[in-house]
């Protein structure tokens, strides 16, 4: 995080990581206002291990009809199609960018710089 620091960057507003221990700390060490969160997939890992093997399978089961791909290529389909048609829009700002930068705003105040 130093190197980070003295290659020129001010602050951090929003850092997801894994569960490498001691790496939130690191952060907040050098950038002490930076909202740290672990990532969801490192998340529901991490959870797992809270359940008991006999039950393990069901909830694996039950985690993954949430919204998430059901294999590679699904994935690569929905990238190819969403930058197949930012392709098209390059020239106009993200229609949701609008809104997102109103939320940074709201939740860092005079941290955010755009």
């Amino acid at each position: 995080m130093n190197e980070l620091r003295s290659r020129g960057v001010a602050d951090i507003l929003i850092a997801v990581v894994d569960g490498l221990k001691g790496f939130p700390e690191a952060i907040n060490a050098v950038f002490p206002q930076t909202v740290v969160q672990t990532c969801i997939v490192h998340l529901i890992r991490n959870s797992m291990s809270f359940a008991s093997w006999k039950d393990r399978k069901a909830i694996a089961g039950a985690l993954r009809g949430r919204g998430h791909f059901p294999g590679d290529e699904a994935a690569m389909k929905l990238l190819y199609l969403v930058l197949n048609r930012a392709a098209e829009e390059w020239k106009r700002p993200p229609r949701e960018w609008y809104e997102a930068k109103i939320q940074f705003a709201i939740l860092f105040g005079d941290r955010l710089v755009v």
